[in-house]
């Protein structure tokens, strides 16, 4: 659409899927304090994205990778696989394998314990068992407000909107986290020398002190 007309519509439908997300958010703070049995989803996600006039060092944008993804609830044992890219590179691809908390539900868990013939064949030649609805991990979580920007522990900084939006666009919508105020600056234009500041609603462990302190580092909380 290459009309006003047009690029008026889209973006209308844009700010209205924004407003129902905000809205699904809210309604998710409401039951903050209430515990929520969950299961973990094992996924794999890949993404990429150029940040034009910004440099990054592969080993430290997988670091920053991998403290977002704790962040909101990730497990620790599994985050970044793969950081495609050249020291100091404009354009990176970033391969993910993780799981994430999902609600306990009958359908999730169903969806989640449904195997297609070659994983049952790649079990059998490892001789893996592949879990089932009643084997399945549950444990206990909670909706939790968290705040994505430099003040959080996470090392954001002047030019990581590209890198925000990547993950807004692409991973956040595939894990249990939504959008409860999203950055102006970095969803209208990747503002050039701009710190992120998101916050979001997450669905994370609700462990005891002690499990926390060894499932999840100090420095990611």
């Amino acid at each position: 659409m290459n009309n006003p007309a047009g690029r008026a519509f889209v973006l209308f439908l844009s700010l209205l899927a924004t407003s129902l997300t905000f809205d699904r958010a809210h309604a998710r703070i409401a039951q903050a304090s209430r515990p929520v049995e969950a299961v973990w989803k094992p996924q794999r996600l890949s993404f990429a994205f150029r940040a034009d006039g910004v440099m990054f060092s592969c080993s430290s944008l997988r670091q920053k990778v991998e403290r977002i993804l704790l962040k909101v609830g990730a497990r620790a044992q599994t985050l970044v696989r793969q950081v495609d890219c050249s020291e100091l590179s404009r354009i990176v691809r970033i391969d993910i394998l993780l799981e994430s908390p999902l609600e306990a539900t009958e359908e999730n868990v169903r969806r989640i314990t449904q195997f297609d013939s070659r994983e049952h064949l790649v079990a059998r030649v490892r001789g893996e068992k592949l879990p089932t609805v009643e084997d399945i991990e549950r444990f206990p979580t909670v909706w939790k407000e968290i705040s994505l920007s430099k003040d959080s522990r996470i090392g954001l900084n002047r030019g990581d909107c590209a890198l925000m939006q990547q993950l807004r666009t692409y991973v956040f919508p595939r894990l249990s986290v939504q959008i409860i105020k999203d950055d102006p600056h970095c969803v209208t234009n990747f503002v050039r020398g701009a710190t992120p500041h998101f916050k979001v609603l997450a669905l994370v462990p609700d462990a005891p002190p002690d499990a926390v302190l060894t499932a999840l580092p100090e420095e990611y909380r």
